[in-house]
């Protein structure tokens, strides 16, 4: 059975989970933490995306990546990819070793990005692990809160920024940080229930009605591997004024920028499947200017 499309836009942000194939652990000591997040380092550069928090579990982890491309799913399946075969054979074995698909949830920006944040470095003492956050070593809240450096890949200033951290109140943003994170009050039921569902979207109801139509169109539209790209131009925009000289260019954008299927842009532009195909090839074939 196929799949709906996931929905990514460029600089949305996104909780990213995946766990053990029935649960197994998947981390089993400190080198194996390290591997995947030298793993996630790597694939985050390659795809140009940038990771805000995380948090590491015995059997499981949590992300939150901000996207500035449409490569959510690629780097995604990078990671787990090359993570699962190193760790076969590591411990000398074949299989499986995450469960299925990864979940990515879009997330509204603002509050909802924090609440995110803060439910996945909750996730430790939650588990029982640790009795405070800054116990536990394999997420991004240490470094949050200055007690250790922060990976290359960690971005720290949006997430302090939404508490109101400027450069020079970095410390009074961390201290913000720290009070949201561990205080006593649970995390907003909303959150928490959206992060455990099955919901593609975490956000208020005016966030949710925005991104429903699209959300359904994706259903529509199912693809295993593709990301669905919100709110990318229709393709009679792209084609509108286009020239002959440009027409090969144009396809390209189309394709390989917007997603869209050979098929699609075929019948857009009234021509054969195979016409498309040797303008997306022409324009392949030529060298950078």
């Amino acid at each position: 059975m196929s799949r709906p499309l996931r929905l990514v836009s460029r600089g949305s942000f996104h909780h990213v989970m995946a766990r053990g194939n029935a649960r197994m652990v998947i981390y089993e000591d400190r080198e194996e933490y390290l591997r995947f997040l030298e793993l996630l380092a790597t694939a985050l550069q390659r795809h140009d995306l940038s990771c805000h928090a995380y948090c590491l579990m015995p059997n499981h982890y949590h992300l939150v990546i901000e996207t500035h491309s449409d490569r959510l799913s690629a780097a995604i399946h990078m990671v787990n990819g090359a993570y699962a075969q190193w760790w076969n054979r590591r411990h000398s074995r074949v299989g499986h070793v995450l469960q299925g698909r990864f979940k990515a949830q879009l997330i509204q920006d603002g509050a909802y990005f924090v609440r995110v944040c803060r439910y996945l470095l909750l996730n430790p003492v939650r588990a029982n692990l640790v009795d405070t956050p800054r116990d536990w070593p394999w997420s991004s809240y240490q470094a949050m809160l200055g007690l250790a450096d922060a990976p290359p890949f960690l971005r720290l200033d949006r997430l302090l920024g939404e508490l109101g951290g400027a450069a020079a109140d970095k410390s009074d943003a961390q201290r913000r940080f720290r009070d949201l994170v561990e205080e006593t009050m649970p995390s907003t039921p909303s959150v928490a229930h959206a992060i455990r569902s099955d919901q593609r979207v975490v956000g208020d109801d005016a966030f949710v009605r925005q991104i429903h139509p699209l959300a359904v169109e994706s259903h529509r539209r199912e693809h295993p591997t593709r990301d669905w790209s919100l709110w990318r131009p229709p393709l009679q925009q792209l084609f509108a004024r286009h020239r002959r000289d440009t027409l090969p260019e144009t396809v390209k954008t189309a394709c390989v920028v917007h997603g869209y299927k050979l098929r699609e842009i075929a019948l857009a532009l009234g021509v054969h499947y195979s016409t498309v195909s040797r303008l997306l090839r022409r324009a392949e074939s030529r060298p950078p200017e």
